[in-house]
C-alpha cells in the first residue's frame, strides 16, 4: 500500500479508538475504576453519584458516593448536588451491562452540564477489588 492510503488507515484507526472513549454524548467520557480514583484525587470537587433505581440498590456504594437514582434525577435534584454545571460529576450504576449511569449523564449533558464522567465498569467493577 502507498503512503497515502497508509495514512487514511491510520487516522480512520486513530479517530475510530478516540471516539470508541466517548459515549454516544460527545460530552460524556467513559472511565474505569482506576481513573475514577485518579480524578477524585486530581479534582476535589468531582461528586460522584449513584444512578441506580431503588430496586437495584445494595447498600454498598462508593465511599462518598450521592444516592440519586435515574428515576427520579431532575434537573433541580442535580443542581442541589452539583451547583456548578462545570464541575466536575461522576456517574456509575450496577455494571456496564445496565444503562442507568448513561441515562443520567445524558440528563446531565442536556441541562448544560460539561465535565461528565461516567464508570461504567459501576459498584460490580468497584467491589471486585475491594
Amino acid at each position: 500500500l502507498n503512503t497515502k492510503i497508509m495514512r487514511a488507515i491510520f487516522v480512520f484507526c486513530a479517530l475510530l479508538l478516540f471516539g470508541l472513549a466517548f459515549s454516544a454524548d460527545a460530552m460524556v467520557r467513559i472511565i474505569n475504576r482506576v481513573q475514577l480514583v485518579e480524578i477524585r484525587k486530581q479534582m476535589l470537587t468531582a461528586v460522584v453519584i449513584d444512578s441506580r433505581s431503588n430496586k437495584d440498590f445494595d447498600n454498598i456504594t462508593i465511599p462518598g458516593a450521592k444516592r440519586l437514582p435515574v428515576d427520579r434525577m431532575t434537573e433541580e435534584a442535580l443542581a442541589a448536588m452539583v451547583p456548578s454545571k462545570s464541575n466536575p460529576v461522576i456517574f456509575y450504576c450496577h455494571s456496564i451491562t445496565t444503562n442507568a449511569s448513561g441515562e443520567a449523564a445524558s440528563k446531565a449533558s442536556s441541562w448544560g452540564y460539561t465535565n461528565i464522567f461516567r464508570y461504567t465498569g459501576g459498584i460490580s467493577d468497584w467491589v471486585v477489588d475491594k
